[in-house]
C-alpha cells in the first residue's frame, strides 16, 4: 500500500474546509433585490468549488505519485517560503487598504507588488497583466454581476 504524504494531509484539511465552506454559505440570507442578480452565495460558492476540485487533484497526484511520507516538499529548498510568507503579508495589507484606497487603486498597488514579489520581473508583464485583470475584474463585478466596489477615495484628488 502506499504511503500519503504532506500533499495528502494538506488535501484533506482543505477539503474538511470546503464541506465547512458550504455549510456556512448555505446559511446566508438572500436578501432583498437579489431575483434579477447574482446573490450572495456565488462567488464563495465558486471559489469554494475550485478550492475542493484542486484539493481533490492534488490528494490524487500525491496517491498517484506514491511519494513515502518521507519525501520533502521542493517548497521547503531555498527562500521560497520566505516570498510565500510575504506575498501573504501583501494580501493581508491589501484587505487593509481596499476600503480607504477603493479597488482600483489597491489594487493597482497590490497586483504588481505581488507579481515582483513572486519573481516577475520583465517590466511589461508587470505592468500589462495587473492593468487586463483588474479591468476584466472590474467590469466583472460592477458591470456584468451588478456589484458596487469601493471607489476611488475622494481625498487624494
Amino acid at each position: 500500500m502506499k504511503k500519503a504524504n504532506h500533499d495528502t494531509y494538506i488535501g484533506i484539511v482543505f477539503l474538511f474546509f470546503c464541506g465547512f465552506a458550504w455549510w456556512q454559505i448555505s446559511r446566508l440570507p438572500l436578501g432583498v433585490g437579489y431575483q434579477h442578480t447574482i446573490g450572495p452565495e456565488f462567488f464563495p460558492g465558486v471559489m469554494t468549488s475550485i478550492i475542493a476540485i484542486l484539493s481533490a487533484a492534488l490528494i490524487a497526484r500525491s496517491l498517484w505519485r506514491g511519494a513515502t511520507a518521507s519525501s520533502g516538499s521542493p517548497l521547503a529548498r531555498g527562500n521560497t517560503l520566505l516570498r510565500i510568507a510575504l506575498f501573504v503579508v501583501l494580501l493581508l495589507a491589501y484587505t487593509l487598504i481596499y476600503e480607504p484606497l477603493g479597488f482600483l487603486l489597491s489594487s493597482c498597488l497590490a497586483l504588481p507588488a505581488g507579481m515582483f514579489m513572486l519573481g516577475e520581473r520583465r517590466p511589461a508583464h508587470v505592468l500589462l497583466f495587473p492593468a487586463i485583470i483588474i479591468g476584466l475584474g472590474y467590469v466583472g463585478f460592477t458591470k456584468i454581476m451588478m456589484v458596487q466596489l469601493p471607489g476611488f477615495p475622494s481625498h487624494l484628488f
